[in-house]
């Protein structure tokens, strides 16, 4: 009786311990609103609102910091891309994240209004400069709301903190690497079938997958089980046996399945400049079929 007392209150003591400290459940990935309004306010939780300046005004979750996913567009540079692979220069996201309130530290929460892609892109952006702690929130802000959780018009008080890059240039690539690689390769492409074949762009690099990045949305706009996901990727003949290289125009859409692809256990590359910069070089070879 003792020892079954005693491993009930150890019981007790560690739910207690798992409440109130800013920590993730199992998943890497992603957050249920039930689980950040555990750590919500606590400290060391930095809310990321990735909607834009007038949805984030109209209402937002309690705390949350407003970094749209347009502002990495906004401060996108050629060439930073051309010449680290990245779309903003390291000093530049250091200072950014940190005016931001985001530290090395910091347990980061990222949510929009669904589809679930501009909080994947910022989620992204965060994860390539080197953040270790970043989850979306599952359904986002209507999910949220759905369950009459508060909101707020006040706008956050930021504490400015210190930011150090660790760049994952591993999961980076170039133009010029896909150039010498292309018969080794898988490219996903994550844009429309109309962009793809070139009715409403240059078209496509040759040899690319089409995987529109709605295709692995479900009717929440987030994602889909992971069984969904893994039966589409293979019917569209894309394997694990050979290096996947995701793009789209400019970044945005690549960034949704990019987190599914590293959800499901791929390891892909990411091609930032995607066909913005691919286009910029009239010797690339353009596919429109």
């Amino acid at each position: 009786m003792r020892i079954t007392k005693m491993f009930s209150f150890i019981s007790i003591v560690a739910a207690v311990i798992l409440i109130a400290a800013p920590s993730f459940a199992a998943n890497d990935f992603m957050i249920t609103s039930r689980e950040l309004a555990g750590i919500i306010g606590k400290p060391g939780v930095v809310i990321v609102d990735a909607r834009g300046e007038k949805s984030y005004k109209k209402r937002h979750l309690s705390g949350a910091v407003n970094f749209p996913a347009g502002l990495i567009v906004e401060l996108r540079d050629e060439a930073a891309i051309k010449k680290s692979d990245v779309a903003i220069p390291v000093e530049k996201a250091e200072k950014l994240f940190g005016e931001f309130g985001i530290s090395n530290d910091s347990t980061i929460v990222v949510y929009d209004s669904p589809p679930s892609v501009d909080a994947a892109y910022v989620w992204f952006t965060l994860k390539m400069y080197g953040a270790e702690n970043v989850r979306i929130l599952t359904g986002g802000i209507k999910a949220w709301r759905k369950e009459k959780r508060p909101l707020t018009k006040a706008v956050a008080s930021i504490t400015p903190a210190v930011f150090n890059a660790d760049l994952r240039s591993e999961i980076l690539t170039d133009a010029d690497w896909i150039m010498k690689n292309r018969e080794n390769i898988q490219l996903v492409d994550t844009r429309s079938f109309e962009e793809f074949i070139g009715a409403r762009s240059v078209g496509h690099i040759p040899g690319a997958f089409l995987l529109e990045w709605k295709d692995l949305a479900n009717a929440k706009k987030t994602f889909k089980s992971a069984g969904e996901m893994n039966e589409i990727i293979s019917n569209r003949g894309i394997s694990k046996d050979k290096q996947i290289v995701i793009y789209c125009a400019i970044g945005i859409r690549a960034s949704f399945v990019y987190t599914a692809f590293d959800m499901l256990g791929y390891k892909p590359k990411f091609y930032w400049g995607s066909m913005l910069d691919w286009q910029d070089d009239p010797n690339r070879p353009i596919g429109k079929k």
